[in-house]
């Protein structure tokens, strides 16, 4: 009888970690050491993926970033698209839903 515990348990860990997508993902380094570019790596979750000034990618909160953008860091084209129905950074400020962009603003 413990051994079918154990392989009901063992079973839905594995079935958790093959339907989980973000269970598994892999670190923003981790991808782009594997040769991923920078503007496809993905972050999981709410994250959003900056570029350190030594050029290595980090997935960080949107607090983080806001900091992070004031420190050198810079933020990857692919989350300007990507972002939606949330805070959209510029120049290290937060640009709030329904703020209009011109074509200086960037």
């Amino acid at each position: 009888m413990a051994n079918a515990i154990h392989i009901a348990a063992l079973l839905g860990v594995v079935l958790f970690l093959v339907v989980s997508p973000e269970a598994h993902a892999e670190s923003p380094y981790a991808q782009f050491k594997s040769g991923v570019p920078l503007d496809e790596i993905r972050c999981s979750g709410e994250l959003v993926l900056l570029e350190s000034p030594r050029g290595t990618p980090a997935c960080v909160s949107e607090t983080s970033a806001e900091k992070l953008l004031e420190r050198g860091f810079s933020m990857v084209e692919q989350n300007m698209d990507m972002m939606k129905d949330g805070d959209m950074m510029k120049d290290g400020d937060m640009m709030k839903d329904g703020d209009m962009m011109k074509d200086g603003d960037m």
